[in-house]
């Protein structure tokens, strides 16, 4: 059975109650009142709707709690092109019949339309042994799931809610202007154009193939406590933000930091980097929380100043190509690589294996306003110019130092520790050597 849509239509509401129905809407359709796919006593139903033209409803209803005789599912596949707009709810709805064995199981698959839900995603399960599905791996995989309500996702806690976000170029983006909370899953693309200032969070640990934060600049992510990994690149033109010590996070691809973007964690927590960074928005993360550059040779460049806590380099190359890239600590058993004009501000300890930094008027400026210990590794390992103009102390510690440029201590007490230092340039010293 299948009903074209041809010319634009209304209805109050409209019912799949036959299985292996099709809607093919190839011109405007306005339903006033509920979409309902009916559940069948008696057999599986699938219920299709496809093509190239809007659709607008007020709710939308998998399954309308008939009694199933047997094990039983039904379907409503998302098949077109269609934008599909709900401004209501859309529940997937599972029930059991008698004996509890005769389940009647309802699932929402998301193949290729592009669906956005202004209410809530719902799953209802009337039994432990229901099952309610909602799915964007099947068919084409390439849907787009827009959630613009306060509460995108309300789900059973009876039974089980299989919730599939990750299909092949599947993309899901929480975009209400109410605040947030993303359902902790994997996903493809994960996009936030969320415009409340309060944002969203990541409701539980999640996992995605491609990140991004503001087709809307107001947009923000707070990763909270829970740990985050993604697998793909990040590109933030809005806010990213971690305001919890707990949650370990996890990107392994280029994070792009664009233009009025920001990178913010004022929670201390910990990053692991594989993909390098380039910030030309705001990059602040200056706390005690640790960043962990590894498994590729990575390179922080951008037009604009970035600060990280804690620094740690494992056995792969960091180059600095940002003009001023400020760490609070600098240690591992990797090698950090300064670019021509270049400034690195160190505020803590520094014990990295490895440094290159012979590139012409690249800067070191150890700027603590404590005591700070520098292991230069020995070696090769020699500065270009190299400046104290912290208040506080720093010592050398194990090995000497070589500069080739010039040395400058300006505040604060450089105490050698009575290891050497050679320096090929000029020598300036105002302060207590």
């Amino acid at each position: 059975h299948t009903v074209t849509v041809s010319t634009t239509a209304a209805a109050t509401t409209l019912i799949f109650s036959a299985s292996g129905a099709t809607l093919t809407v190839n011109a405007p359709l306005t339903i006033s009142g509920t979409l309902t796919l009916n559940n069948i006593a008696a057999s599986s139903t699938t219920g299709t709707i496809n093509g190239t033209k809007e659709v607008s409803v007020a709710a939308i209803a998998v399954g309308n709690g008939t009694v199933p005789t047997g094990d039983r599912t039904h379907t409503l596949a998302l098949t077109g092109t269609n934008v599909i707009t709900c401004s209501g709810n859309l529940t997937v709805a599972s029930r059991v019949g008698s004996p509890t064995s005769r389940n009647a199981n309802g699932t929402l698959s998301l193949q290729t339309a592009n669906l956005i839900v202004n209410g809530s995603m719902v799953t209802t399960n009337t039994n432990a042994n229901s099952v309610s599905t909602i799915t964007m791996a099947a068919g084409g995989q390439s849907g787009t799931l827009q959630l613009g309500g306060a509460t995108p996702w309300n789900l059973s806690g009876t039974g089980t809610s299989t919730i599939t976000l990750n299909g092949t170029t599947a993309v899901v983006d929480y975009n209400s202007s109410s605040a947030q909370t993303v359902l902790g899953t994997t996903y493809t693309t994960l996009k936030i154009n969320n415009t409340n200032t309060s944002g969203t969070f990541l409701g539980a640990s999640s996992i995605v193939s491609g990140l991004i934060i503001g087709d809307v600049a107001a947009s923000k992510l707070n990763l909270s406590t829970k740990a985050f990994t993604n697998t793909g690149t990040t590109s933030v033109t809005g806010t990213l933000e971690d305001s919890s010590s707990t949650g370990g996070n996890l990107f392994t691809g280029l994070i792009t930091i664009n233009n009025n973007g920001n990178w913010t964690s004022t929670g201390n927590s910990t990053y692991e980097i594989r993909g390098g960074i380039t910030n030309n928005g705001t990059f602040s993360a200056p706390g005690t929380g640790t960043y962990t550059f590894n498994t590729n040779s990575q390179t922080i460049q951008g037009a604009s100043a970035v600060n990280i806590g804690r620094t740690t380099v494992t056995t792969v190359t960091l180059t600095n190509a940002c003009t001023s890239l400020t760490v609070a600590t600098l240690d591992g058993t990797g090698r950090l690589t300064q670019n021509a004009n270049t400034t690195l501000y160190v505020g803590g300890d520094w014990s990295i294996a490895s440094l290159t930094a012979s590139a012409s008027g690249n800067t070191i400026d150890f700027n603590g306003s404590g005591l700070q210990t520098l292991n230069s590794g020995g070696g090769s390992n020699s500065f270009n110019n190299l400046i104290h103009s912290g208040a506080g102390t720093i010592q050398l510690l194990t090995n000497g130092i070589d500069i080739n440029g010039s040395f400058t201590n300006s505040a604060g007490i450089f105490d050698c520790m009575n290891l050497s230092i050679s320096i090929a340039g000029n020598w300036t010293n105002s302060a207590t050597f």
